[in-house]
């Protein structure tokens, strides 16, 4: 199953918060209906209503959180109309940044 993750981290003081997002075995272009996370991601994350597949986080604190989202390898497919024509799939990717966010914004991840 391929695999989609994001970290998002905030640190002005101790005690620091960390929260990883997945695609909660969602496949496919909606990717997950059920969420299963657990402690403050279960309170802060919701599937959208209006765009199946992604997720709304609320933000907890006001600040500068760090992001770092990691996009799973693509597998191996066949050329439309050909049976033995294959061409390899990507390698994946690691994106990091840094945002200022407000207190109970929501954001969303996992649109195109």
């Amino acid at each position: 199953m391929k695999k989609l993750t994001l970290h998002l981290y905030f640190c002005s003081f101790p005690p620091c918060k960390v929260r990883v997002l997945t695609n909660n075995g969602g496949v496919g272009r909606y990717g997950p209906s059920i969420l299963k996370y657990q402690g403050d991601l279960k309170q802060e994350v919701k599937v959208s209503s209006q765009h199946p597949g992604i997720q709304l986080w609320t933000i907890p604190v006001s600040g500068l959180w760090s992001i770092e989202a990691r996009g799973a390898s693509g597998a191996d497919g066949i050329l439309v109309g050909s049976s033995g024509n294959r061409k390899r799939g990507g390698y994946g990717a690691t994106v990091k940044g840094s945002s200022a966010v407000q207190r109970q914004s929501a954001e969303d991840f996992g649109r195109p």
